[in-house]
């Protein structure tokens, strides 16, 4: 351990003279956890309500293997970036709407530490028929003695909530969103999960018809394959695509064909949220495909591996390719939510380039040692110096699950720094690898249009 110290060191000092990468220093934040459905915040006897996961009809099931469920699990949680002189105090009355609870939530930028947002959904009996209801608990996890704040909202509250965010400041609008219409893979797991805890019965059955929803799906006719491709269209997109009288264009294809549309058959999308480029089911399947020949490194690493000899140079390349390796679509993980576009994990890369540099000379070590001494290295970037802020270590705290992210994104970039240089034993070239992965994605890709 100490000789890999010691080449990571040497490996620092030849790299001063080279420029780094900005190393998005990690910013305090007051972390807001999110828990839904909470059933325990209803009376006995009422049931919690769930509406239809978004876009099913158009999706592929949800995979935990794609979202990391196992692995990294699927906590939903929102960062609130500190405002320097932000008052921070919630010891208001129990009782509160939509607008009184976003105030509570801004005043939590006051001081950096964990908050909770409980939420549940349910049918309230009401002007002749049931309607939607929401009811949130805000608490405090960093003060004892702070009161639990609860909110019961009404549909046309929460909706106004969602439709009238600040996309800057209220980024945890759009994640909770994510959580409540369970649009991403993540969130289905993560509803399923809390929903087990306490109605496993009500789980297990939800859970099933929509696995036999899934398993059902047929493929669709090419005008509803063109459709899915559009971005969001709203009435003036109509009007702009359609502007012929009787409403009717040509499209071409990308493979060369001619297809006449009406508007007609689009009219019934407008206003709705159509797939977004992020969001293709082609892009899905494609992510899925790559995950899976990333997942044969995720077992870990043998103590008693042979030595590797490598550059530096090919050791950050492997840990940028094993970092894009969890670049999943918003379909399966949120973008919010994926570390890949933390400014933890952008500190940690920074840092990681700085201390072992882009020198000529060559290190050597066992995987496994390497893979302690990577997140060992990895501690200094992500940790902040409680004496220098005055603040206590409990405030000091990572993203949730960041350290088993981190293990995980180091194991796959040392195992596939030692099959790469396996592989060069026999070829001089690093791209055949990139070619034998490229060939298993391809199969992959295939098995699952043939199951789909």
């Amino acid at each position: 351990m100490e000789g890999i110290t010691r080449d990571l060191e040497r490996a620092q000092l030849s790299s001063q003279a080279r420029p780094t990468k900005s190393s998005g220093a990690v910013k305090l934040v007051h972390t807001l956890l999110f828990k839904y459905p909470d059933a325990d915040l209803l009376e006995d006897g009422v049931q919690p309500y769930l509406a239809p996961p978004t876009s099913a009809d158009i999706r592929r099931a949800p995979s935990e293997v794609a979202c990391h469920a196992e692995r990294l699990g699927t906590q939903f949680f929102a960062f609130l970036f500190l405002r320097p002189h932000s008052p921070f105090n919630i010891y208001y009355p129990q009782q509160g709407e939509g607008k009184q609870l976003r105030e509570r939530i801004e005043l939590l930028r006051g001081r950096p530490g964990r908050s909770q947002l409980n939420m549940v959904s349910y049918l309230r009996e009401e002007y002749g028929g049931s309607h939607v209801w929401h009811r949130f608990l805000l608490t405090n996890l960093e003060d004892d003695h702070a009161l639990d704040l609860q909110f019961d909202l009404s549909a046309a509250q929460y909706r106004h909530i969602v439709m009238n965010r600040d996309a800057e400041q209220e980024e945890w609008v759009d994640i909770l969103a994510d959580l409540v219409s369970r649009a991403s893979d993540r969130a289905f797991f993560e509803v399923r999960k809390n929903l087990m805890s306490t109605h496993s019965f009500v789980a297990m059955q939800e859970a099933a018809e929509w696995n036999d929803v899934w398993e059902r799906s047929l493929p669709k006719p090419i005008i509803e394959l063109f459709l899915s491709r559009l971005q969001q269209v709203t009435e003036a997109d109509a009007e702009r695509l359609f502007g012929a009288a009787d409403g009717r264009m040509d499209l071409q294809l990308p493979c060369g064909h001619q297809i006449g549309i009406r508007k007609i058959e689009i009219a019934g999308l407008i206003d709705h949220a159509m797939l977004t480029k992020k969001q293709r089911v082609e892009e899905v399947d494609s992510y899925k495909a790559r995950n899976a020949s990333w997942v044969c490194r995720d077992n870990g690493l043998t103590a008693n591996g042979e030595v590797v000899k490598f550059k530096p140079g090919q050791l950050i390349e492997a840990l940028e390719s094993a970092l894009n390796s969890f670049d999943a679509p918003a379909t399966i993980t949120p973008v919010p939510l994926n570390p890949v576009h933390w400014s933890e994990t952008r500190a940690v890369m920074a840092h990681l380039e700085t201390i072992i540099g882009n020198s000529d000379d060559v290190l050597e070590s066992r995987p496994a040692d390497l893979l302690f001494q990577l997140i060992d290295t990895a501690k200094q970037a992500t940790r902040v110096d409680p004496d220098e802020r005055g603040l206590k270590l409990s405030e000091t705290v990572v993203p949730p699950e960041y350290s088993s992210f981190e293990r995980l994104w180091f194991t796959r970039a040392v195992s596939f720094l030692a099959q790469r240089l396996e592989l060069e034993e026999t070829t001089e070239d690093w791209d055949e690898l990139e070619e034998q992965m490229e060939l298993s994605k391809t199969m992959l890709e295939f098995e699952l249009m043939t199951v789909d």
